[in-house]
């Protein structure tokens, strides 16, 4: 009972948090702050010989022994541009409740001339790549979320619910088992998109994947975002429940997209409020214990 009406205060909160300035693709601004990650491992070289990195942040004594739930951070940038410290002090929290947070870098449009098409493949490669190295990482291989806004947020959902665009063997499953999205981009069939990926928007396009027995989901979504429609996450919660899947989208009124960023915020009540929900979601699934820690 107590969890629940933690979880009905925090809702109540996000629901009630007022608007800030819209935060575009790209314009994310890296604090100078930011806690370093306890080690960068490469997970993947490109065919252009570029290496691909993950940036993990352990819980406190954690070894290799150990078998943690793990969460793979996917940045936002409309896949043109971002960089994986967007999600750092997420990563760091999770990493104090017992998680392996980790931070995926994957190919942009700016900085490897790719489409769409190649981040969804490389954020699949992440997580099939985390679960073939669980057991020296100390990580419960069905215990895998994925997370990430904006494009990040599409990304993790593709990992999901597109079932081609794997760059390697398919013997191990590149299918999370939890999302957490941030206004994730979630319906690819509008002009922009066409006129950016032809007849491939429809391969990415989440909301045209949508099937049964994808994982339990938490969409964290502001009401006023002209970049993610609100409405392509009611409309993709409606469908993935209609699937029999188990969906949360908590609606922040008034917000516009990446209202919860850590410096659009100043680490405020958005951010803390938006973490605060997906501490609470691991917690109804078993993943965590223990209460909260972030205030």
């Amino acid at each position: 009972m107590r969890r629940c009406a933690v979880y009905l205060i925090t809702l109540c909160l996000a629901i009630s948090c007022g608007v800030d300035s819209p935060t575009g693709p790209g314009d994310y601004i890296v604090p100078s702050n930011l806690p370093d990650p306890d080690e960068q491992i490469l997970y993947k070289t490109v065919s252009t010989g570029a290496p691909l990195d993950l940036h993990l942040f352990y819980p406190d004594a954690h070894s290799q022994t150990d078998n943690k739930p793990a969460i793979i951070f996917y940045f936002g940038g409309g896949w043109r541009t971002g960089h994986p410290r967007q999600y750092y002090q997420q990563a760091k929290y999770l990493a104090t409740r017992g998680m392996v947070a980790i931070c995926a870098e994957y190919r942009t449009t700016n900085s490897h001339g790719v489409t769409p098409l190649e981040s969804v493949a490389d954020a699949k490669s992440a997580v099939r790549w985390i679960r073939a190295q669980a057991g020296s990482l100390g990580i419960n291989p069905d215990r895998i979320a994925v997370s990430g806004g904006s494009a990040g947020g599409h990304l993790s959902a593709c990992t999901a619910l597109i079932d081609q665009l794997d760059d390697e063997a398919t013997t191990v499953s590149a299918r999370p088992d939890a999302m957490v999205l941030f206004n994730p981009v979630l319906d690819l069939d509008k002009p922009d998109y066409h006129a950016r990926l032809g007849a491939d928007w429809s391969r990415i396009s989440p909301m045209h994947h949508i099937r049964h027995e994808a994982p339990p989901t938490l969409i964290l979504h502001g009401t006023a975002d002209t970049q993610a429609p609100f409405k392509d996450a009611a409309n993709f919660t409606q469908l993935m429940r209609q699937q029999g899947n188990s969906v949360t989208l908590v609606p922040y009124n008034g917000k516009t997209h990446g209202w919860y960023n850590f410096t659009t915020d100043q680490g405020g009540d958005a951010f803390r409020n938006t973490l605060l929900q997906a501490d609470i979601f691991f917690m109804h699934l078993g993943w965590l214990t223990g209460d909260p820690t972030i205030q």
